[in-house]
């Protein structure tokens, strides 16, 4: 029985066919059976059967692969006035609401200066980064152990073609009794980011002494030296 035989072709990939002919052609889409192909396919089989909800619109790392609640072993404290920023390819046609991240630990913390969440694009020449979507609050890193889905003041608008975009977070304090703790990785090597690359081309680059969200800044200030790798991922209200 093939999948275009199947009770509602639920299957089917051809264009028009089931829900998942919503999805773009692999070829055009530029991916495989990978991991995010899969989340894509599952986001549709979703969209159709429960409606809407937030979900994935972008893939950084299949976050599925770390413990979260192991010691250093997919999970890392956040480092005050350290802008990170994580590149994310999104696709057309789709606005992107805010930033998708996992608590692990929930701060405790005196807020100081800015503390959020953004979306920041990267000029083509390479030098300049700007702000796309900004989502601040003090109480940003308060949240309990979960995924959490933080939305920007204002959707970033949809394109029409594929982009790259960073996910981006901040935090700062004046004092903490409990660093937040997201999902990420401690301690990856330095090299693993880079792998041929290099700032501000890397797979994580961030952004050091930064007290608040700058709209823009030079693409030379960023570093691919620091061994944390947090988990942020960009999501659309469907």
């Amino acid at each position: 029985m093939s999948n275009r035989d199947q009770p509602n072709g639920l299957y089917e990939k051809s264009a028009g066919i089931g829900p998942l002919g919503l999805l773009p052609p692999l070829a055009a889409a530029g991916v495989g059976i990978d991991d995010f192909a899969l989340y894509a396919a599952l986001r549709q089989l979703r969209l159709a059967a429960a409606g809407t909800g937030p979900m994935l619109v972008s893939w950084p790392w299949n976050i599925a692969t770390t413990d979260g609640l192991a010691t250093n072993a997919g999970q890392l404290g956040l480092v005050a006035a350290r802008l990170e920023l994580v590149p994310q390819l999104v696709p057309p046609g789709v606005s992107i609401t805010g930033v998708a991240w996992v608590s692990v630990i929930a701060g405790a913390y005196t807020a100081s200066n800015t503390n959020g969440v953004y979306c920041y694009s990267l000029d083509p020449t390479g030098t300049t980064f700007t702000r796309l979507g900004v989502a601040n609050s003090p109480t940003t890193w308060t949240a309990g152990p979960g995924v959490q889905f933080t939305p920007f003041v204002t959707p970033v608008p949809a394109s029409s073609s594929w982009r790259m975009v960073w996910a981006g977070g901040l935090y700062n304090n004046s004092a903490q009794t409990q660093v937040p703790t997201v999902a990420g990785l401690q301690a990856v090597q330095v090299g693993a980011k880079i792998l041929g690359l290099s700032a501000p081309f890397s797979l994580q680059v961030a952004l050091a002494a930064q007290t608040t969200d700058p709209a823009s800044f030079a693409a030379a200030g960023v570093s691919s030296g620091f061994t944390n790798r947090p988990w942020f991922a960009l999501y659309h209200q469907y």
